[in-house]
């Protein structure tokens, strides 16, 4: 304390060790004072034993525990014998399960105990004081007709109790909501029009303006950090799916050259979809890299057969140059006809039309964009690349001592 008063601005921090256990045997506390009149008609007061070593916990169930205490407490000081049974419950895992409420339910059903009213305290030891009710308009109107009554005090007058109390009408939570066993105060709202990442990256910039107190901090909703985790994978699988295509045509081909000609196929067409998503102003999503990894899967195709049917070419005896253009020209029909069934298909997609396609339209926008673009740089570039590949090997062969590879042509 005097430390304090000394360094009014020193932080104090605290070091906790908890840890989360196997569930083990606990038990409600209960003690009563027994109505001297009737007694088997119940008043209860309640708090929370558990939660008391994180943060709030042990302000608000920990006060809660006290005041009900407290209740029992101030009858015994005053030597007051109620009419009713005064039972004070110290329930047991209130925050993460309500065993202990249920449990004590249940029990009282099966007794056939006659509660009248069960009052909780979970909000602190803050002054004043305050009741919230959750009650149909009956029993609130039974509550406003004890306004006129109050029991004699000990010097014989009586105290009315509209003189220390009154009643409004409000609205508040019916639950109590926490995360991390600390209280929580949630704020959301409706996207139109906009991505969540981009509304929430504005959403946080205006948020550094806001200074928040002491014991206070801002955590970001669970749909955004869904999205992000969402997008993380989906980009691993993405680059997962590069890879296991590259690996395939390794083992199909025997080579390690003519797969990443083949694969050289993916830049453009990633090329292709982020241009599609730029035009139309897509925002970047989950179903876009959906979309990207089916893409990897389609635009390999084409290079596939061209590149397959030069190799079919070149092994008849065929010289290269010559085999890249017969390859070319034989199998620019074959793809031009499979690329467009592909993208008259998908055009109803990308284009959003029919009630709920708009979660489907990024997918099919960012294949058929990125299949168009990919498309024309197969029929011209990749022919381009296959040669400059099968001239740089050569080359390679020849700087380390090593036979050049020949096709020759079979025999008549």
């Amino acid at each position: 304390e005097l430390a304090l008063e000394e360094q009014p601005d020193a932080m104090l921090y605290m070091r906790l060790d908890s840890k989360w256990h196997p569930d083990a045997l606990s038990h409600n506390v209960i003690g009563e004072i027994r109505g001297s009149e009737r007694p088997d008609e119940i008043i209860l007061v309640g708090g929370h034993l558990d939660s008391w070593d994180v943060a709030e916990g042990a302000h608000d169930d920990g006060a809660g525990v006290v005041h009900s205490i407290g209740v029992l407490r101030t009858f015994q000081k005053l030597g007051i014998r109620p009419r009713h049974t005064i039972r004070a419950v110290l329930f047991m895992n209130e925050e993460n399960g309500l065993r202990g409420g249920l449990k004590y339910a249940e029990v009282a059903r099966d007794t056939e105990e006659n509660h009248l009213i069960a009052l909780e305290s979970d909000a602190g030891g803050f002054t004043p004081r305050g009741f919230g009710v959750s009650a149909d308009d009956d029993v609130i109107e039974r509550f406003r007709s004890w306004l006129p009554l109050f029991p004699q005090n000990q010097n014989g007058r009586s105290t009315r109790l509209h003189h220390v109390a009154q009643i409004r009408y409000g609205q508040g939570s019916s639950v109590i909501p926490r995360t991390d066993q600390n209280r929580l105060i949630q704020i959301t709202g409706d996207i139109q029009g906009r991505s969540l990442g981009d509304v929430g990256a504005d959403v946080r910039a205006r948020l550094k303006e806001v200074n928040v107190p002491r014991g206070y901090f801002i955590l970001p909703g669970e749909d955004e950090e869904n999205l992000k985790k969402s997008n993380r994978e989906l980009f691993i699988l993405a680059l997962l799916a590069i890879f296991l295509v590259y690996t395939v045509l390794a083992v199909q081909y025997d080579s390690l050259v003519n797969p990443l000609v083949i694969i050289f196929a993916v830049p453009p067409a990633l090329t292709g979809a982020l241009g599609g998503l730029y035009l139309t102003g897509t925002p970047f999503g989950s179903t876009v890299l959906i979309g990207v990894i089916l893409l990897v899967g389609i635009v390999v195709n084409n290079s596939i057969v061209m590149i397959d049917y030069v190799e079919r070419l070149r092994e008849r005896g065929m010289e290269i140059r010559e085999a890249i253009i017969e390859g070319a020209s034989t199998r620019l029909r074959p793809i031009l006809m499979t690329t467009l069934t592909t993208i008259i298909a998908l055009t109803p997609l990308a284009s959003g039309w029919g009630k709920g396609s708009e979660m489907l339209k990024p997918l099919g926008l960012v294949v058929l964009s990125g299949l168009s673009l990919s498309t024309l740089f197969t029929l011209f570039l990749v022919p381009c690349i296959y040669l400059a590949a099968q001239n740089f090997v050569r080359s390679l062969r020849r700087a380390v001592g090593l036979r050049e590879t020949k096709y020759t042509a079979p025999a008549a």
